[in-house]
């Protein structure tokens, strides 16, 4: 099989890969912005010492983290369907490799 042919076969190959790293890479800078955040208000309650006097301001900073925490959670499961997005890409390329050779 000519090589113009074989490189037909693996640039879509290589765009989809392209776009799925470029996915990933977003959604990992996304989770370490939710987990910075989620750090900054579990230490803003901490120093807040009268805080606890204030039952509403409290339970306001810990549905924040809660809501935080379920960000992480669908970021995560995003990161997961595209991971199998990629193996699922990495089998098609094994096979158009075989296929070349």
């Amino acid at each position: 099989m000519t090589s113009d042919w074989s490189d037909k076969q693996k640039a879509p190959l290589k765009n989809e890969r392209k776009k799925l790293d470029e996915k990933m890479a977003k959604l990992e800078r996304n989770m370490e912005a939710l987990v910075i955040e989620e750090n900054q208000l579990k230490a803003d309650m901490e120093r807040e010492g009268d805080a606890e006097d204030d039952a509403k301001f409290q339970r306001l900073e810990e549905r924040a983290i809660v809501r935080l925490r379920n960000k992480q959670a669908a970021v995560k499961e995003q990161l997961k369907a595209l991971k199998k997005e990629q193996r699922a890409l990495t089998q098609q390329e094994k096979q158009l490799k075989a296929l070349i050779e």
